[in-house]
């Protein structure tokens, strides 16, 4: 029964990756914890099923699972925030830039495509300029329990950045 419930939660794990890779990569690292100590019987069979419950409900409401600012009030916002190394200026200023430059049908239109991905570039270029999102600031690494979860590689160039966030912009329904 355990793992049945497990690979239910890894599977909504696994579809939701694509909206918010960090934060859902953070939530399979803890399930893989949870299941580790079931496994290892450190856990009575009632304080994992609590235990995933919990779990589960911080999967499908992310905003409930970690504490993020006032202002990051979607899931879109959530997502760069959590995606552009928690820096809350720069998750505004690209959501801005797609709100402003997106067009209607844009998924589907290579050019409006690219119209989105330079509103991001330009937004990403100038947070780079005022020192919020330095190259030393490109290169993260989120742990939990001693794991690193997700790591941006400090070369990184501003254009590989903007690919980057832009396929996290398509994978939100918001925009």
């Amino acid at each position: 029964m355990a793992e049945a419930i497990e690979n239910n939660v890894r599977k909504l794990i696994i579809d939701e990756q694509p909206i918010n890779p960090k934060y859902y990569e953070k939530m399979s690292q803890l399930l893989d914890a949870l299941i580790k100590q079931r496994r290892e019987q450190a856990l009575g069979y009632q304080e994992y099923l609590r235990r995933i419950v919990e779990l589960t409900k911080q999967v499908t409401n992310p905003e409930t699972g970690a504490a993020y600012p006032k202002a990051l009030n979607t899931s879109g916002k959530r997502a760069l925030y959590d995606n552009l190394n928690k820096n809350e200026a720069l998750a505004l200023a690209v959501d801005a830039a797609v709100r402003d430059s997106r067009q209607d049908d844009w998924r589907g239109n290579q050019f409006k495509i690219k119209r989105v991905r330079n509103g991001i570039r330009t937004a990403l270029e100038k947070a780079e300029g005022q020192g919020s999102a330095s190259s030393s600031d490109v290169s993260s690494d989120l742990s939990v329990e001693g794991h690193e979860i997700y790591h941006t590689p400090s070369a990184e160039s501003l254009d590989d950045r903007a690919d980057r966030v832009l396929v996290l912009v398509q994978n939100q329904d918001e925009y």
